[in-house]
């Protein structure tokens, strides 16, 4: 009882982990009752389209909660489209940031109880990779793995697993402490950075799709894609057809800015050991 009291009393902490919990259920909607949707099946955006226009439609208010957010161009409908996106999006998200927490872990802990000479190769090797330009080595490896749902997950656990690393090896273990204890340290440590790399991967995912990277499937329900699929954001704006991109980039911040409240109030916290 005394957590939640504190939960409440932080209102941002409260706020964002609400807005949050919503993304969760509407994702988990979207895994068990895709139907809630208007479609039976949320693996290609063509399900969404409109069949009366395949040019862009303003939001409407009366006429059913698929059309609030208006349609894009193919007729899509935005705002079902976008929370069927979260399927797949925040399913690559999961695993390749599990992935990527399981090798920084047992790498960086590995550094830190051993020491010596190999937990310094292991910080240069952080290093090396660390250093990289981020976005850049994940379409390298996008590129060199496969251009698939897999091929995202890898590149991402690949690319990714060097933060935890980096931040493992900064939490120092005593010479006291048991190694079930600097564990337990290290999770503490770890609980913000793993919410806020939620919305990070996220972010990240959706930039590297919208380029436009899928193999076989151009259609395929995820953020990046029905961005790439409507063209030159710019274009669009001139032309008056906001909607289109102000929707879909909103769906995208509002997540990143959650998460990283979540983790930075976290963080805050156990830092005043509150």
């Amino acid at each position: 009882m005394r957590n939640i009291y504190k939960i409440i009393k932080n209102r941002i902490l409260m706020i964002s982990s609400a807005i949050f919990i919503v993304y969760l259920l509407l994702y988990l909607l979207d895994i068990i009752i895709p139907a809630y949707l208007g479609v039976n099946n949320i693996n290609n955006l063509m399900v969404f389209a409109s069949k009366n226009n395949v040019s862009p439609t303003a939001p409407e208010l009366g006429y059913g909660w698929y059309n609030y957010l208006g349609t894009t161009y193919l007729g899509i409908r935005i705002l079902p489209a976008l929370i069927a996106s979260l399927k797949l999006d925040l399913t690559i998200v999961f695993v390749s940031l599990l992935l990527s927490l399981l090798v920084g872990f047992f790498i960086g802990i590995s550094g830190g109880i051993i020491g010596g000479l190999y937990g310094k190769f292991i910080s240069l090797i952080d290093h090396t990779f660390f250093n990289m330009p981020y976005v850049i080595f994940v379409l390298f490896l996008v590129y060199v793995i496969k251009p698939s749902i897999s091929g995202f997950i890898m590149a991402i656990a690949i690319s990714w697993f060097p933060f935890y690393i980096r931040r493992i090896i900064n939490v120092k273990k005593m010479d006291e402490e048991t190694v079930s204890a600097y564990v337990k340290k290290i999770f503490s440590h770890l609980t913000p950075y793993i919410i806020s790399d939620i919305g990070s991967i996220y972010g990240i995912l959706t930039i590297i799709t919208f380029f436009g990277l899928y193999e076989n499937n151009p259609f395929i329900v995820n953020l990046g894609n029905i961005l790439n699929l409507n063209g030159n954001i710019l274009n669009l704006i001139t032309l008056g057809d906001w909607w289109v991109v102000i929707f879909p980039l909103i769906f995208m911040v509002i997540f990143i800015i959650v998460t990283n409240l979540m983790g930075y109030e976290i963080n805050r916290r156990i830092s005043n050991g509150k």
